[in-house]
């Protein structure tokens, strides 16, 4: 995420933990905060089946941690909410070795293959939040809170690089892949609704879900070099998806 979004989250989640100048006389809670675990799915996949899918921490299914998650209302309805997800995407795990797998199986009968920038440090947990406004409808035993708002969605796609040594010859080549960013925000919006059943006057069990739909377009560049003609071979893998993304989070909510 930018400096911006990210200097407003800061400013909305400090303001969150201030005490407000004026004395507050409402019996319903300003302020909630909640963690919960859920899951997310879309409609289609992302990846292509190509190689680079293995370079992208995102594929649309995951496991994720939603906290903090912060609502401060204004009066007994409209307020303002922030929602933080960490995401654990499924069928991510040692990708890095799969995709190093894949380029020497490819590469290895013909050249001594040479990992330069292999992509270990890829963080294949992602991440997601989403500000914007909320309504709460309140009963002696439930919450409902519809919300609508801005999601930003950060997806991490990380460069690698290989040398290839001919092995029945001089010839030396690179191998490079890369996109025109490492890391890509998509903002859209966010439609949900939150449902809690009280425990007691300000601790309840809750259910959120949410919809947002993301426009993914990422494009990745494959690069054969010849450093003895300095001839270049170039392959585009394009990831081009309007997405429908789905989420469904349970846990815990306290007012105060």
């Amino acid at each position: 995420m930018n400096l911006i979004v990210k200097s407003i989250l800061l400013l909305f989640i400090v303001s969150f933990f201030v005490r407000p100048a004026f004395t507050n006389e409402k019996k319903l809670p300003q302020k909630y905060i909640s963690v919960g675990y859920g899951y997310s799915f879309t409609n289609k996949k992302l990846t292509t089946g190509q190689s680079t899918d293995h370079l992208i921490n995102y594929n649309g299914e995951s496991g994720n941690l939603r906290f903090p998650d912060l609502s401060y209302f204004f009066d007994d309805h409209w307020g303002v909410y922030f929602k933080f997800n960490i995401n654990f995407p499924s069928g991510k795990e040692d990708e890095a070795k799969k995709f190093d797998q894949i380029i020497n199986n490819a590469y290895s009968p013909y050249f001594y293959v040479t990992a330069d920038n292999i992509i270990e440090d890829i963080d294949y947990h992602y991440y997601n939040g989403n500000l914007g406004a909320i309504y709460r409808i309140e009963t002696d035993y439930m919450l409902i809170m519809p919300f609508i708002g801005i999601d930003i969605l950060s997806i991490d796609s990380r460069y690698t690089y290989y040398t290839l040594k001919e092995k029945d010859g001089n010839r030396t080549s690179g191998l490079q892949f890369r996109t025109d960013d490492d890391f890509k925000d998509i903002y859209t919006i966010a439609l949900g609704t939150t449902i809690a059943v009280k425990i007691t006057k300000n601790v309840s069990l809750f259910t959120s879900f949410e919809y947002t739909p993301r426009d993914i377009d990422l494009e990745y560049e494959k690069n054969v070099t010849d450093f003895m003609t300095g001839n270049r071979i170039t392959t585009y893998y394009k990831y081009s998806q309007l997405m429908h993304c789905f989420n469904i989070n349970t846990g815990l909510m306290i007012g105060f």
